[in-house]
């Protein structure tokens, strides 16, 4: 913008300078240029590549059926907290103010839980833990504000995620197993365009994943 404004003193110096050197009325000045429009920023749309930092929380309900002398079954919870972060791809397209996109993300956790449940065979220590998560999911929602720097969206998805659980009884001994579990995603965000190129925002995520089961057995 510097540059600009100096190269257009000279063009005036020199158009005075013609002005008196022929002795004519003198022009009237040239209207000053107007201002250049702002640019609307839109990192929304086009090819995306980002990352996530966050907390998980699980609740997970444990069901334990016993299948010796038709003992009757015991469920407990297993609650537990967590850090996740990971990198994730997408593709968006915006409609006016409309959005939609595709996107695919994985993320390492740290989620884990414990409990101890007290039922007819003894007191059984039960742990499960999630270790990654893989989803793939849709991003639908309009932009916000004047210059369209605000993106509101919703977000369904499927999610897979490698879990982890383990119990203990002193006269079963442990049992445990791992397993790739699928699960259904939906999700509520906010972007706000930080340039053309990047932006930055919070996301809600809530993903109910399936069961799995195994023997509470030593050696199993």
């Amino acid at each position: 913008m510097k540059k600009l404004i100096t190269l257009t003193t000279l063009a005036l110096l020199s158009s005075s300078a013609h002005v008196l050197a022929n002795a004519g009325p003198a022009p009237m000045p040239a209207p000053a240029p107007e201002p250049a429009p702002v640019a609307k920023m839109n990192p929304f749309s086009g090819f995306l590549l980002g990352g996530q930092l966050g907390v998980n929380a699980q609740d997970t309900s444990v069901k334990q059926k016993m299948t010796n002398r038709n003992r009757a079954s015991a469920s407990s919870d297993v609650g537990g907290t967590g850090f996740t972060g990971g990198l994730g791809m997408g593709y968006g397209w915006l409609f006016n103010r409309f959005y939609a996109g595709l996107e695919t993300n994985y993320n390492f956790s740290s989620l884990q839980g414990k409990h101890k449940t007290l039922a007819l065979a003894g007191e059984f220590t039960r742990s499960s833990k999630l270790t990654g998560v893989w989803d793939i999911s849709t991003r639908l929602g309009m932009t916000l504000g004047a210059n369209n720097n605000v993106l509101a969206y919703i977000k369904p998805g499927v999610a897979f995620g490698k879990w982890k659980s383990k119990s203990y009884n002193q006269n079963n001994g442990t049992g445990k197993k791992s397993k790739n579990v699928t699960g259904f995603l939906i999700g509520a965000g906010m972007d706000v365009a930080l340039s053309d190129r990047m932006s930055m925002g919070v996301e809600y995520t809530y993903t109910a994943y399936g069961s799995f089961s195994y023997n509470e057995v030593a050696g199993n």
